[in-house]
């Protein structure tokens, strides 16, 4: 009888008790990976809860957090994929385009990585005119602009400046 009464009373509260702390360490677990920007894996864990609590409005609350740092991940990785690829234009709209959205994000990082851009195309804009004052034969104008940019950057275009230094001398 007291097997009965422990069956029948007590061990369907403990599993009931063991199922809500395991939604709760679940739920946690999906914050958590939210919070680490680990998204993928907090979408799988996500779906997985869903799947075993359809209706549940503290799983449905994640939705748009996980939504909204998944968009700002990738924006943020394809703007550094285009700045690797020195795709500086698209890189500098799409960098401002997370600076814009979410200006906490990696703020120091995006930043640092619009300034790298701007002198960038800085150093190719005095190049160029270099160059062109070098091809017009404007060697005094051209040895200012080409020399400015060895300064800045001894690597830059090094093979095509140093040409055109050589030829202005």
């Amino acid at each position: 009888q007291a097997v009965n009464l422990v069956a029948s009373n007590i061990l369907p509260g403990i599993a009931e008790q063991q199922a809500a702390q395991a939604r709760l360490r679940s739920l946690a677990q999906i914050e958590e990976m939210i919070q680490a920007e680990r998204y993928d894996e907090a979408q799988a864990l996500l779906r997985d809860f869903q799947a075993l609590y359809p209706d549940d409005a503290e799983a449905a609350a994640f939705l748009a957090p996980l939504a909204d740092g998944q968009a700002r991940q990738t924006l943020y990785e394809r703007a550094v994929a285009l700045h690797e690829a020195n795709d500086l234009t698209a890189a500098q709209l799409a960098y401002q385009q997370v600076q814009a959205s979410w200006p906490e994000y990696r703020a120091r990082d995006v930043q640092a990585r619009l300034e790298q851009i701007a002198d960038r195309q800085q150093l190719m804009l005095l190049f160029a005119e270099g160059e062109a004052s070098a091809r017009a034969g404007r060697c005094e104008e051209a040895l200012a602009k080409l020399q400015t940019v060895r300064g800045r950057d001894v690597n830059f275009q090094r093979s095509q400046l140093e040409q055109y230094l050589a030829d202005c001398n």
